[in-house]
């Protein structure tokens, strides 16, 4: 892991935490405002107005959890935040990837581990399309071999192969 599991991590893209969230997974879940990337790129982290206080994150777990972090040091201080956080991501990641064909009910459990790590990596990407005849994301990683997915997927399948025995 790059982060070696350091919650207070800070990322050379100001990626945060034990999981290197990037500012744009912060935006999407709305931790940090929407636009907050645009306005002021991975540099929005330090911006205290680009910190919305009382964010509620869906939790498919435990109901909603609502986050009161106001800066990105509240969040490196806060493994539950980070942790509900890296939880919700992994569940939307496999769901989109399953939805758009790049997991397949065939697959074995390492091959979802795996998957769902390129899905982190590279987003769950989509199907091709008239305009992308390859794809996106996680889905041209698999069946076209397009982006920078390889380490993660066998880090993923390394997790269950190896890890989980």
């Amino acid at each position: 892991d790059s982060s070696n599991w350091n919650y207070q991590l800070i990322g050379t893209n100001n990626q945060l935490g034990r999981y290197q969230v990037s500012t744009q997974t912060l935006e999407n879940y709305g931790l940090l405002v929407p636009g907050s990337n645009l306005a002021h790129g991975i540099d929005c982290i330090h911006y205290k107005n680009c910190w919305q206080t009382n964010t509620v994150v869906k939790s498919n777990a435990n109901g909603n959890y609502s986050y009161h972090i106001s800066s990105y040091q509240e969040f490196l201080n806060s493994n539950v935040a980070q942790e509900h956080l890296a939880y919700q991501v992994v569940y939307d990641v496999y769901n989109a990837l399953v939805t758009n064909g790049a997991i397949q009910t065939a697959d074995s459990t390492d091959v979802v581990a795996g998957m769902i790590y390129v899905g982190w990596t590279l987003g769950a990407g989509s199907a091709p399309t008239a305009t992308n005849l390859n794809g996106t994301g996680a889905y041209a990683w698999r069946y076209f071999g397009i982006g920078a997915g390889a380490n993660s997927y066998n880090s993923g399948r390394y997790s269950i192969t190896i890890l989980s025995q």
